[in-house]
């Protein structure tokens, strides 16, 4: 479950920041990466998806105690793909936002937001990049293992 959603995360970065390199405005370049990078992830969640699913359907008393495992790790695949196609393209925003108005207050100019991006920008690197990813896998980790609890705090059950 991970795996795979690290990998999407990847694509979908990886493309993003291929198209600020291709010299598309940052906007665009999100809106590219999501549109062509759609099908690879969605694929790739619902080929795991079917897989798992004969394992949901069996009546055999050996697939009883696999079925709660399947029935998580499908369901939890479908929502991360979900939050991978929504979230993170507003996480790269927000992020993006974030780095021109900080890069505004620090040196008294507004950069454009193409020039924040560590694909683009002369100082290179990929920290911010890489820090975001793990943050949002950290999240993704503690929303799948926590959520419930959430859930019920907030239902005030």
């Amino acid at each position: 479950l991970v795996g795979i959603l690290v990998n999407d995360a990847l694509v979908f970065v990886t493309t993003y920041n291929q198209n600020l390199q291709e010299g598309q405005a940052q906007m665009d370049a999100l809106i590219d990466a999501g549109l062509s990078r759609f099908r690879p992830i969605v694929l790739t969640s619902v080929t795991t998806f079917a897989g798992l699913a004969p394992l949901l359907f069996e009546k055999s008393l050996q697939a009883q105690f696999l079925i709660p495992m399947a029935i998580s790790v499908s369901f939890g695949l479908l929502v991360i793909t979900m939050i991978i196609l929504v979230l993170l393209p507003v996480l790269l925003v927000f992020f993006n936002r974030t780095k021109v108005l900080a890069s505004s207050a620090w040196n008294g100019e507004k950069p454009s937001y193409e020039a924040v991006e560590a694909a683009v920008s002369k100082k290179g690197g990929y920290d911010f990049v890489i820090y975001m990813v793990l943050i949002f896998i950290a999240l993704a980790i503690l929303l799948s293992m926590f959520g419930g609890q959430i859930a019920t705090a907030i239902a005030g059950n």
